[in-house]
């Protein structure tokens, strides 16, 4: 190998390095932080169990990651059934840390219209402009307005054996949109011109008499300033 092979090879060595870094940083700032929230629902009255974890990046719009890590057992099916047919709502909940405080946000669908649907719901996480949780909104993909008149098992519109026991979710951030700003020194500057105006106008013109007329007393003053300024001599003339 040369010396020219190995400048161009050191040469492009340097151009990856600087390449692979800046990629590296783009990426970074587009995706950010990866923040993680636990899931949980609430099968019983008043106990709230584990059901996923959700993914969210800090600095995406939209892009939310569910993962189911509690699949139903029978009894977990039979609790959602009970709820359906008491014509109860199904809750869910997402946890969260403000300092090393605990906090949740809460959504709810009937259990019913949950059970017709096939376990197929809608997570909808909502954050303020600073980036912090504030919501958590709960739809369903596929529900009936009929399912909630059919919630028994007697009728056997909810078999046990024919229930799903994973839920199928697809979540997704909302993220307040930011509006122009106002153009503040332009806004100003228009209120304090139209404050300038008004006090004028509330004040009068207060200004001397020769002031405010000097467009019709200058002409006047000029004309006569002429007139006396006359050439003595053709006055006089006409005599000898």
């Amino acid at each position: 190998m040369g010396l020219k092979d190995i400048i161009t090879f050191a040469f492009a060595a340097i151009l990856f390095s600087v390449y692979s870094t800046t990629a590296q940083s783009i990426n970074d700032d587009e995706f950010g932080q990866v923040l993680q929230f636990t899931l949980e629902h609430e099968l019983v009255k008043g106990k709230f169990t584990k059901r996923g974890i959700l993914s969210v990046h800090s600095y995406s719009s939209e892009h939310v990651l569910y993962r189911d890590e509690a699949p139903l057992t029978d009894e977990d099916v039979l609790s959602l059934i009970k709820l359906a047919e008491a014509r109860d709502i199904y809750r869910a909940r997402v946890l969260f840390k403000v300092g090393n405080k605990v906090e949740y946000v809460y959504g709810f669908v009937y259990a019913c219209d949950l059970l017709h649907s096939g376990l197929r719901d809608n997570l909808t996480l909502a954050f303020n402009s600073h980036g912090s949780l504030v919501g958590l909104h709960l739809s369903l993909t596929d529900s009936s307005k009929a399912a909630f008149e059919s919630c028994t098992v007697k009728s056997g519109h909810l078999s046990p054996a024919s229930l799903p026991r994973v839920f199928i979710s697809h979540a997704a951030a909302l993220r307040p949109v930011q509006g122009p700003a106002p153009e503040t020194q332009i806004y100003i500057a228009r209120v304090e011109e139209e404050k300038k105006r008004k006090h004028e106008a509330e004040q009068g013109d207060n200004r001397p008499l020769v002031m405010k007329y000097w467009m019709y007393i200058v002409p006047v003053v000029l004309v006569f300033m002429v007139m006396s300024a006359q050439d003595p001599n053709a006055q006089g003339g006409g005599g000898s």
